[in-house]
């Protein structure tokens, strides 16, 4: 358990180091997830490397979820065109099961920025644990796109 702490928080060191060297998106996006669950999602960029993400979402319940996340643009070996960054983060969720249920969320990702274009795709894995109710963790996925406001700056 403690080399799991360890690795962790060298990959969250170095995606923070690295992001400073890179073009980075601005701006507020907007977009859609699919997976698990799929809905709507809104990206705000506070800085370079520091983003707040917003949802909801359905799988036949309500989703809500809001998370802070850290950017990391040299993390991956960049491609050709676009950019390519990791990210990792931290937030919460409110999932209208049978009952309110109030979550932690843990966010590790990566996303694509399309040359010449103001669109993210994006992939992330996201473990649940939930702080009211009994019932373990959960593992989500999901794969989308958002556009954003503005473009790359």
């Amino acid at each position: 358990m403690k080399k799991c702490k360890w690795l962790f928080a060298v990959v969250f060191m170095a995606c923070g180091a690295s992001a400073y060297a890179a073009d980075r998106p601005a701006g507020l996006g907007l977009g859609v997830v699919l997976g698990s669950p799929t809905g709507l999602t809104m990206k705000y960029y506070l800085s370079p490397i520091h983003a707040f993400d917003l949802g909801i979402a359905s799988d036949g319940d309500t989703n809500l979820y809001a998370d802070y996340l850290w950017h990391g643009w040299n993390t991956f070996a960049q491609p050709d065109k676009g950019r390519l960054g990791a990210y990792l983060g931290l937030g919460a969720a409110i999932r209208n099961h049978h009952d309110s249920e109030l979550a932690l969320r843990t966010v590790g990702g990566a996303s694509y920025w399309f040359a010449g274009a103001p669109l993210e795709a994006f992939f992330e894995l996201v473990p649940t644990f939930p702080l009211v109710h009994s019932g373990g963790m959960d593992l989500n996925a999901g794969l989308g796109i958002r556009y954003y406001f503005q473009a790359f700056n």
